[in-house]
């Protein structure tokens, strides 16, 4: 990407990629944006709203709206096309207009002569970026899902309340799916480098840590925020942010994203999340952790479960072939 000004282009701009747009511009993580979306009213509207918003930045940033193919010039492109479901419904349920959506715009974009990297917010994350990285023929390393990179914010902010810390003391990532399948990795989580399994014999703080309560928490927390507010906007949006603000500034940082595994933990040919270190050209390593059986088994139904997805993913897409067209 060189000195050149950073591009960042948005799909999708209602709740989450508008709370995205935000993100980044109010950061000063990127020096274009350019939101597009089928409604382009709305894209002109948000578009309008972060210019004036932006006289009050400490740095400037150049937003405007395009077409799908226009956005073949960013750097990244950030794929937030998520649309509302039913409030009985689980993220797996936007499988469909995911799906739909996604097949409509990658290609299109990748005609249009884009080689940057793309970032998927849409749900169900990991089986979507499995299929947006198919798609678009780009190398796995430069298709990433934020997968549990907000799930693993949760599980350090809720444990951080339970022990009576600072949320930035703890280290500890939730692996897997960004669904239901999802663990936090226990047997990895520190406090100022000093494992919680170790804490837990000499500690009183964390002798009485209820964990399957908290990993309940963990699980249940997104939704109960979307059953009020129905969106997510905060958080995921902050995680996205983050991970553009590493990518371009070449931070060589491991971060929980959904990445293509090649072998580790024994699985292949699936995205799911796992610590991997994040350069200027997307997934310069994946970092495969030694997980104890139980946590094994926990990644193991979580790669089954995207599966499971994915092969819904190629029904839906068969169902949506024009033979006319094709």
């Amino acid at each position: 990407m060189g000195n050149q000004a950073r591009k960042v282009g948005i799909v999708g701009v209602s709740h989450v990629g508008s709370h995205c747009a935000y993100n980044i511009a109010i950061q000063g993580i990127a020096d274009e944006l350019i939101l597009c979306d089928t409604n382009q009213e709305l894209a002109e509207a948000q578009a309008k709203d972060l210019t004036d918003s932006a006289v009050y930045f400490p740095h400037r940033i150049d937003i405007s709206t395009g077409g799908i193919e226009d956005l073949a010039v960013c750097d990244i492109v950030i794929i937030a096309l998520a649309r509302e479901i039913p409030k009985v419904a689980l993220r797996d349920a936007e499988l469909v207009n995911s799906i739909k959506e996604v097949k409509n715009a990658i290609p299109r974009l990748m005609k249009a002569g884009f080689n940057g990297i793309i970032i998927n917010i849409t749900n169900p994350c990991d089986a979507v970026t499995q299929v947006i990285w198919r798609e678009s023929g780009l190398d796995s390393c430069r298709v990433i899902g934020t997968g549990t990179s907000l799930d693993s914010a949760r599980f350090r902010s809720i444990l951080a309340r339970e022990v009576g810390l600072n949320s930035t003391a703890i280290n500890g990532f939730v692996l897997g799916e960004h669904g239901n399948a999802q663990f936090p990795c226990w047997s990895h989580t520190t406090v100022g480098l000093k494992p919680l399994v170790e804490l837990e014999k000499s500690s009183p703080r964390f002798k009485n840590l209820d964990k399957t309560k908290i990993e309940e928490e963990v699980r249940a927390s997104g939704y109960k925020v979307w059953f009020v507010k129905h969106g997510i906007d905060f958080s995921v949006t902050a995680a996205a942010a983050d991970l553009v603000r590493n990518i371009f500034n070449d931070a060589k940082v491991p971060m929980p994203i959904s990445v293509m595994l090649d072998g580790q933990y024994g699985e292949s040919g699936v995205y799911v999340s796992t610590p991997a270190i994040v350069c200027r050209e997307g997934v310069e390593e994946i970092l495969e952790l030694n997980l104890p059986k139980d946590e094994l088994d926990h990644f193991h139904a979580s790669c089954e479960s995207v599966r499971n997805n994915v092969r819904k993913a190629a029904d839906i897409e068969a169902a949506c072939v024009d033979p006319e067209n094709h």
